[in-house]
């Protein structure tokens, strides 16, 4: 069964929405795996909770994401695959205003 992107999404106007599910993944794994499977999602529990159990969850705060964005602009630039700099695309083709969202709301 695949996923549909309704069960998947996750409104821009809630950030803290993610900061909740990604706790959820990281301190309990075997309650997320059940809500996958409850919902949808996955058919399959014990691959859902191996998953979330090899999957680390809790240090997603520690990465910046500009730097990720990029490492991987850098990669697809040397590839030949995109003609901008990795500057450029960051400029023209990435937009904080959520993630600012989100570090506002776990501050409080």
């Amino acid at each position: 069964m695949q996923p549909t992107w309704a069960a998947l999404s996750i409104r821009q106007e809630d950030p803290g929405r993610i900061n909740k599910t990604l706790d959820l993944c990281a301190s309990d794994p075997s309650g997320a795996a059940q809500i996958w499977v409850d919902r949808g999602i996955t058919a399959r529990y014990d691959y859902a909770q191996q998953m979330l159990n090899e999957t680390r969850y809790d240090i997603w705060r520690d990465y910046d994401p500009e730097d990720s964005v990029l490492f991987y602009a850098l990669r697809l630039h040397e590839a030949g695959i995109v003609k901008s700099s990795p500057q450029t695309l960051i400029a023209r083709h990435t937009d904080w205003h959520f993630l600012n969202g989100l570090k506002r709301e776990m501050k409080t």
